[in-house]
């Protein structure tokens, strides 16, 4: 219900639905206090009460669990900052959870299958992606890569390109275009390597980027602030969370 109901009109319309045996309610009303008291108003129904945004909304994403106002979590690991996190999050409030897809692309899918595959027991179903992410983006048809190919054809026409040499173990490159592209961002291998801080040498895990563009429609400004913009979000991917 994405927490519209009062407490009244979430009592109502679980006993409607009661009928058709529902395996949980989800977050059927906004704050902590009120899921609370509906939780005790249902209890002799046996209906668990989930709990979603008061989860990845909230300040303190284990309040909910604290004050013993859910039956179950549902946990999505992109809101709570990442696999890692909603594992601790998992662990900490000691409740039954739901793994859900935050992201409606095969990259919300990929990390939702992880954190699943993470949790034992797991006790409810996943919720991972819609019927229309299936049959739009994971699979395509006819599918794009046979036998781990791509034909030249499905590689033209695009405006960029990210190139990952370093999974080869290339340690620095200068990409070179390829028109009518205007750009292409060189991604290098993370090795340890002695860095100046705070006037002190340490080792730091570092790895170098490279922009090419064409000057010709790129403005400098633009592409080294995006290049900055890269770099800053590698180092501190909570950036990407918050659209800092």
């Amino acid at each position: 219900a994405n927490g519209v109901w009062t407490i009244d009109e979430a009592e109502r319309a679980i006993h409607a639905f009661a009928e058709y045996d529902l395996e949980y309610v989800e977050q059927p009303c906004a704050t902590v206090e009120e899921l609370g008291e509906l939780r005790g108003r249902i209890a002799y129904m046996g209906i668990p009460v989930a709990a979603d945004e008061s989860v990845r909304k909230a300040a303190d994403p284990l309040a909910v669990a604290r004050a013993g106002a859910a039956d179950l979590l549902v946990i999505k690991a992109q809101p709570l900052g990442g696999i890692s996190r909603a594992l601790a999050i998992v662990k900490d409030a000691g409740l039954p959870v739901v793994v859900s897809s935050a992201l409606e692309t095969s990259v919300g899918l990929a990390m939702g299958a992880h954190l699943a595959s993470a949790i034992d027991p797991l006790d409810y179903d996943s919720g991972l992606a819609t019927a229309s992410l299936l049959a739009a983006d994971v699979t395509a048809s006819p599918l794009r890569a046979r036998d781990g190919k791509l034909s030249m054809a499905e590689m033209q026409g695009g405006s960029f390109t990210i190139s990952n040499g370093g999974v080869y173990g290339s340690l620095m490159s200068s990409p070179i275009l390829n028109p009518p592209q205007s750009g292409i961002l060189g991604m290098h291998k993370i090795q340890d390597r002695p860095m100046a801080i705070n006037g002190q040498v340490v080792i730091r895990p570092m790895m170098y980027l490279a922009l090419s563009y064409d000057h010709r429609i790129v403005d400098g400004k633009g592409a080294v602030t995006f290049l900055v913009r890269v770099k800053e979000a590698l180092e501190d991917p909570r950036r990407l969370l918050m659209d800092l």
